[in-house]
């Protein structure tokens, strides 16, 4: 086991036996306890958090938006006509419609839709026109 020595900083490794010396300042260091290291630990801990956090805000999260919001542009897609339609023209349209969010979501995050709607608007309606029909 590595040691360090309490009055002068040193390391030494040792055996454990009574009577050990330090080889720097010839302290004797039998009678103290001893903990290692805790520095890679620490350091490891600390880089999987932040890495973690930065996963987490940077990636996971910007791939979708909120539900409520995603399905309030669904609703609002799929809904937009005022005449009757029929059963299979209905999914169809809405096939069209997570087509063109799904693709609108690779273009613009959430965060930018918070900061300025009329770009998402934009490129939903640029989505929704070349999705299949």
């Amino acid at each position: 086991m590595i040691v360090e020595c309490p009055k002068c900083k040193n390391e030494k490794e040792i055996k454990f036996v009574n009577g050990l010396l330090c080889d720097h300042c010839k302290e004797d260091i039998s009678n103290y306890k001893y903990k290692k290291k805790a520095i890679v630990a620490t350091a490891t801990l600390l880089i999987g958090a932040g890495s973690g956090y930065m996963v987490d805000k940077y990636i996971l999260s910007e791939t979708r938006y909120p539900l409520e919001i995603e399905n309030a542009i669904m609703e609002h897609c799929r809904n937009g006509h005022s005449s009757l339609i029929s059963q299979e023209t209905h999914a169809k349209i809405n096939e069209k419609c997570i087509c063109a969010l799904s693709n609108t979501l690779k273009e613009v995050s959430y965060s930018d839709v918070k900061k300025d709607t009329t770009n998402f608007l934009r490129q939903f309606d640029k989505q929704v026109a070349t999705c299949k029909k």
